[in-house]
């Protein structure tokens, strides 16, 4: 590992970077909402907060890996399982006493010792030393010293790494060289992170990316400071002459405030990424010196003490914490590592979408310290792609150089680095230069000539992109050999532990067959063991239906689960060694990967107009309902993300120009057009369904219900069983009041609340869709709308919505082309779930009494009757098409409401 150089093993797995959440605008043709920050379950974690201060992604993580972190494993437990070092190679360079490069060694204690040093002082000192264990460990080993291929990336802590949220400034990175100054998270394959411990002075609600990394931070142990409040005097809201729906009795938040207490959202904090950009220091290899290191003792080889029932994470390796959420969000990575050294101390850290894993600390200063560090270093130096914890579904891939060519298997080669190669480009002017400025240390000639005058704070000239790459999971018995070329990342997840959701549009072929003529989305998810796979659950539900209705359901063309035996993930390694620090019924819950690949669908708030809208939202509705009336299955996470737009051919075309095979191709899509048959589970129903299924619009848009990897089935009275890993499932902003109640039992997810959320929808969408600004439809959150997505206050803000005076300043919000909608349909729906809610408020106890729990449950199902499917038309003024509705030829207007 040369000091200064870089280790990486990243998956940049495609030509575009991240996309997360915004409330300012999409990619066209996305398959998922790039809104990944509207998430589940309901705890605020990091993946669900839009806050990219120190304190609070701190905090959020802290609440993300609480009860998720291992107790702490040996060295040789984590370098052997983790990075494969081969036990042998081990149990040799234990046996080696090792000794730091004196000169280095007393630089780093100096620095150490001396007030006013930053981390960054200790980076040159820690390579040096680094380098002379490397020698050595080359040398015994029987290795040509300087050899290895990886080294850390560092510049003195003045370079950043820039993320879709901000710019980060970690100590140092483990990539491959030659190192370069402009390193993206794609590409890192580990972090360093050096803490001196000093006192911690506020950050008084500073950015991540206006800290300077190395700079101390406060500890959190709190909640991110919220708004003043505004105090009423009663219990509950009243309009004049009726009774807000919701009684705080029953219904009570979080923080057990009374329900007229809501906080005013204070408008966003604009964000200030700026980058400092500096020269790198070029580290020089030190042999190390064969002397006998001072005396300690080290504790790098022991099991740890046991008896303690919790793993404590401090605010500084949180700090680590947050640079394996970068590194874990650029990509579809299965893990990432960190090695955290707090002055003379460090440890090992393994993160993944399920738990941490830590090592005990030893002293590198000391005699087998020193051992152990080399230890260390050799052991990342060496490992692959796979064991950096990169995807390893993921290859590079030629595309044919004439259209329509046959996949060969010389098309799809193995990744041994990270898919990225340099290109130079001015971001102001978004044009390519023959040669880098003068800021990329590795030439000092070539400006952009459009903008060298500015060239400091407008060119970023020694950016990355990635190189092409495709997905191959894989062979299964009877299932074709699928190949996914990667076009463009749709999504990732910004979060640690979690589902872990990546979505890409893909282009689809068999190896020996041709591309097929249209885009396809891979959708990758880490789901809970006892989760039932969404592909699953798609094909027992279209069993069930008629082609109308499974036109508006996915046809998955590939689906698979991998457990993490299969994928060798290191936890299934360490099921004898690693200790759970939770109470067996609360157990760290291990996670399957989910692969699905589907119909290439457009996100709702792409409709072309109202109109558009209200055919894909009726459309979702209804076959929602047959879903779970025939198909006997509960959706549990209706939101704005999972009503899609598919019109075929459209949705789903490959550009004329593709960015990504530089072929031309006929601008069709939605049919299969290989000589091959596809196999029973993913032919394309298209064709074959559109004699039966009535015209909708000339099949011009079909209303699509996405995502059923949160859907369960439900028994004969329409109840899926509780939850076994107790989450209450949904979409913060769209989730139903009962499921927001942080103080009573988990609940069933009822069809009901279903309905609830299809009733969010459509206020969020008059308040956000400007179906009149194509580059950028989805506006801003208004004010009185934001705290929908806040767990603490988002059950409060529901019942206010039942309140005239908030209900007013909701409708104030709204955009002018929604007006119809909102007279038609959101205000006979408000009036119909507030007359419900209180309905249940009435006569809950006395049915409690007379009937007992079960009559109680009984009348929660639907509110008494007053929350249905035909309830909920009814309120819209629209007749349902019914389960075979080739007789039934929809009008959709707003004229139609009129009566």
């Amino acid at each position: 590992m040369a000091t200064s150089s870089n280790m990486s093993h990243s998956s940049s797995y495609s030509s575009s970077s991240s996309q997360t959440s915004s409330s300012t605008g999409s990619e066209s043709s996305s398959y998922y909402s790039t809104s990944m920050s509207l998430n589940t379950p309901v705890k605020k974690t990091v993946a669900v907060i839009d806050d990219s201060r120190v304190e609070s992604m701190k905090a959020a993580l802290q609440l993300d890996l609480t009860g998720h972190t291992y107790r702490e494993i040996s060295v040789e437990n984590f370098v052997e399982n983790v990075w494969g070092l081969d036990n042998d190679k081990i149990q040799n360079i234990m046996a080696e006493k090792l000794v730091l490069a004196k000169d280095p060694l007393d630089v780093y204690e100096s620095v150490l010792n001396t007030a006013g040093k930053r981390e960054n002082d200790l980076h040159e000192a820690f390579c040096k030393m680094a380098t002379g264990l490397l020698d050595d460990i080359c040398k015994l080993s029987g290795m040509q010293v300087g050899s290895i291929r990886t080294g850390f990336w560092d510049y003195k802590g003045d370079a950043m790494i820039r993320s879709q949220e901000t710019d980060r400034k970690p100590d140092m990175a483990d990539v491959f060289l030659p190192i370069i100054l402009r390193v993206i998270w794609e590409e890192v394959r580990s972090v360093v992170e050096f803490k001196l411990k000093r006192n911690k002075p506020p950050t008084n609600g500073r950015r991540l990316s206006d800290v300077q990394e190395n700079e101390p931070v406060e500890d959190v142990t709190h909640d991110k400071p919220l708004p003043s409040f505004i105090r009423g005097s009663g219990s509950r809201v009243k309009e004049v002459g009726d009774v807000v729906a919701g009684r705080q009795r029953r219904y009570k938040s979080k923080n057990n405030r009374s329900a007229t207490q809501h906080p005013i959202a204070t408008s966003a904090t604009s964000r200030d990424t700026s980058t400092t950009l500096s020269s790198s220091t070029n580290y020089t290899s030190t042999q190390s010196t064969r002397k006998r290191s001072r005396d300690g003792e080290d504790q790098g080889g022991r099991k740890p003490k046991k008896g303690r029932r919790s793993v404590k994470i401090t605010d500084d390796q949180m700090q680590l914490a947050t640079y394996a959420l970068e590194c874990l969000g650029a990509s579809s990575r299965h893990y990432t590592t960190g090695i955290f050294i707090d002055k003379r101390k460090v440890s090992l850290w393994y993160y993944d979408r399920t738990a941490v894993i830590r090592t005990v600390n030893f002293d590198f200063t000391t005699e087998k310290g020193a051992t152990y560090l080399g230890l260390t270093l050799f052991a990342l130096s060496q490992c692959d792609m796979r064991q950096a914890g990169f995807d390893p579904h993921v290859h590079r891939f030629i595309h044919p150089a004439q259209p329509n060519a046959v996949i060969l298997e010389s098309y799809i080669q193995p990744l041994d680095k990270p898919p990225v190669e340099t290109v130079h480009v001015c971001t102001k002017f978004s044009t390519e230069t023959t040669a880098a400025c003068e800021e990329c240390p590795r030439t000092m000639s070539g400006v952009c000539s459009k903008c060298a005058k500015e060239l400091a704070e407008a060119c970023r000239m020694c950016s990355k992109k990635a190189t092409s790459i495709c997905y191959r999971f894989p062979k299964s018995e009877g299932k074709p050999d699928y190949v996914f070329p990667v076009s463009k990342v749709l999504a990732t997840y910004r979060g640690i532990n979690g589902r872990g959701t990546y979505v890409a549009s893909v282009y689809a072929g068999r190896v020996g067959s041709k591309l097929r003529n249209s885009l396809y989305a891979l959708k990758l998810s880490w789901q809970y063991i006892s989760r039932t796979h969404e592909g699953d659950l798609l094909r027992k539900v279209r069993e069930t239906l008629p082609p109308y209705w499974k036109k508006r359901l996915p046809n998955p063309l590939f689906y698979a689960k991998y457990t993490s035996e299969e994928l060798g993930l290191p936890r299934s390694k360490m099921k004898g060694i690693l200790e759970d620090p939770n109470t067996p019924d609360k157990a760290i819950q291990g996670r399957d990967l989910h692969a699905l690949v589907s119909n290439l669908y457009a996100p709702l708030w792409e409709a072309r107009d109202v109109e558009e809208f209200k055919r894909v939202f009726l459309d979702c509705v209804e076959c929602h309902y047959h879903v779970f009336t025939s198909g006997r299955v509960i959706h549990r996470d209706i939101s704005q993300n999972n009503l899609m737009i598919w019109r075929p051919g459209q949705t789903d075309k490959i550009p004329v120009k593709d960015s990504v095979t530089q072929n031309d191709h006929e601008s069709v899509g939605g049919r299969d057009t290989e000589d091959v048959e596809p196999d029973d589970d993913s032919k394309d129903i298209s064709s074959a369904e559109d004699e039966s299924s009535p015209p909708i619009e000339e099949q011009e848009t079909i209303g699509v219900l996405n995502d059923l990897d949160l859907g369960m089935e439900v028994n004969d009275k329409g109840e899926p069983p509780l939850s076994a890993n107790h989450h209450r499932t949904g979409t913060f902003p769209f989730m139903a009041r009962d499921l927001l109640q942080q103080e009573l039992e988990i609940p069933h997810h009822l069809y009901r609340h279903d309905l609830e959320s299809f009733f969010y929808i459509l206020i969020w969408a008059a308040t956000h869709y400007d179906f009149n600004n194509k580059a950028e439809p989805l506006r801003p959150t208004p004010r009185v709308l934001r705290f929908w997505a806040d767990e603490d206050h988002a059950y409060d803000h529901k019942v206010l919505l039942y309140s005239k005076d908030n209900f007013k300043k909701v409708e104030e919000s709204k955009l002018a082309q929604f007006d119809e909608i909102w007279v038609k349909w959101i205000k006979p729906l408000r009036a119909l779930f507030k007359s419900a809610f209180n309905y249940v408020e009435e006569c809950e106890e006395e049915v409690k009494e007379r009937e007992g729990q079960e009559g109680l449950n009984r009348l929660l199902v639907d509110c008494g009757g007053k929350i249905t499917f035909e309830k909920f038309m009814e309120a819209i003024g629209e007749t349902p098409r019914g389960l075979n509705p080739e007789d039934f030829a929809p009008t959709i207007s707003l004229e139609s409401f009129d009566k």
